[in-house]
């Protein structure tokens, strides 16, 4: 079944989460960086996750910010940091094939993330989400400024990435593709 998408309400300022082990490359401080220069736009972001890296990155977020970036800590698994969401953010400089992606496709999240290694096949070439490119401050930030002048375009975008998901990462969906190439290697 289909989950209904998160319907945008004009009152709310669009939910921005970050969901992750916390290392430096995972870039947390570089979405904020990002987004405090988007001060004069409606949003809020949480940050999921916690790891070695916390204390320290968590300490370079801007004082003026620190009423719209909340650090929630540790997560007991991806249904309660994404039940939310508004737009899953993923800002690595390195991420093989990131499975949060998926989880976030699965309940129609829609995501942006940095264009590297699998992420933008995932994304479907940004027919799914948002690939943002270069992965620096100035790329997430011009990208995240198209974002939000436009929030009500999200639930179709999550829409989009939940029936790209169902096509082509469920278990069946994989395994329908193995069973194709290891047909066409014999």
């Amino acid at each position: 079944g289909d989950p209904a998408p998160r319907i945008r309400t004009g009152g709310e300022p669009p939910h921005l989460v970050m969901l992750s082990r916390i290392l430096e490359h995972k870039n947390p401080h570089l979405l904020i960086e990002a987004l405090s220069g988007l001060a004069d736009m409606p949003w809020k972001l949480s940050i999921f996750g916690d790891g070695p890296d916390r204390e320290r990155l968590q300490a370079r977020t801007p004082v003026g910010l620190r009423d719209r970036v909340q650090w929630r800590g540790w997560s007991p698994g991806p249904g309660p940091a994404l039940a939310d969401a508004d737009l899953l953010c993923v800002p690595s400089r390195s991420e093989a094939f990131p499975l949060v992606i998926l989880e976030a496709m699965a309940r129609a999240v829609p995501v942006a993330a940095s264009a590297i290694c699998a992420v933008p096949e995932m994304l479907d070439f940004g027919r799914a989400g948002f690939l943002v490119e270069p992965v620096s401050v100035s790329g997430w930030r011009e990208r995240l400024a198209q974002i939000l002048a436009n929030p009500l375009a999200l639930p179709s975008v999550g829409q989009h990435g939940f029936e790209r998901m169902h096509k082509y990462y469920t278990v069946e969906a994989m395994t329908d593709a193995y069973l194709d190439a290891i047909n066409a290697v014999l």
